[in-house]
């Protein structure tokens, strides 16, 4: 699902397939995808409960002819069969509809924290069954926290000795790329004070990976 900038603070009047008030743009981007006409939605936002949703069966070719409205903004749905979004690219945060999700670095990901369901496309501060794979964080890092640090090892391989650990649970990785250090966590960004956890100041060339869920 990505946001058509080009068409920010307008409203269409064609080929509408349903509206309705008060909802989120969860909601709203969750209905459309439902709809197997729906192409595009627009939703404006005025205030708390002062929201607008309105699903469109065509996309949008031009600007002239449609209404201002300020707030507006048209989302055009580019795979109604899957919505995975993690990754998608983004401007700004209002391009990551998904609740406790976050434009990082140019990407729709999970705020840090918060692991990304493979199954449900969801962002969860708890997970039950741990996945196999990661969701990367470019240059962030939890400090100290570690339940091991190893030096001189190669990503694959740390990403299989957090994905085999017994004596904890793997939740995270700090990675640092300059001399392959790899320290594993059992927390994340959410079990931490804010300070604790961090972007790199310049030179610091980090990556901070957290599994997801199934």
């Amino acid at each position: 699902m990505q946001r058509q900038t080009r068409f920010k603070n307008l409203q269409f009047s064609d080929n509408v397939l349903w509206t309705s008030r008060d909802m989120t743009k969860l909601g709203c981007g969750d209905r459309c995808v439902r709809n197997n006409a729906c192409v595009t939605f627009t939703y404006s936002y005025d205030g708390p409960h002062m929201t607008s949703c309105r699903l469109h069966a065509t996309g949008m070719t031009s600007v002239s002819g449609n209404t201002s409205a300020a707030g507006t903004n048209l989302y055009l749905v580019t795979d109604p069969w899957r919505w995975d979004w993690s990754g998608s690219p983004c401007a700004d945060n209002m391009d990551c509809p998904m609740t406790n999700s976050q434009c990082y670095s140019g990407r729709c990901l999970c705020t840090p924290g918060y692991f990304y369901s493979q199954s449900r496309f969801t962002c969860s501060s708890e997970c039950s069954t741990l996945g196999t794979s990661f969701v990367d964080y470019r240059l962030l890092f939890i400090r100290s926290n570690n339940e091991e640090n190893i030096a001189n090892m190669t990503i694959p391989d740390c990403f299989q000795r957090c994905l085999t650990a017994t004596s904890y649970t793997c939740r995270t990785i700090d990675y640092t790329h300059d001399n392959n250090q790899c320290n594993i966590a059992s927390v994340t960004a959410l079990d931490v004070p804010e300070y604790v956890h961090t972007k790199c100041i310049s030179g610091c060339i980090r990556t901070h990976y957290q599994r997801t869920c199934l």
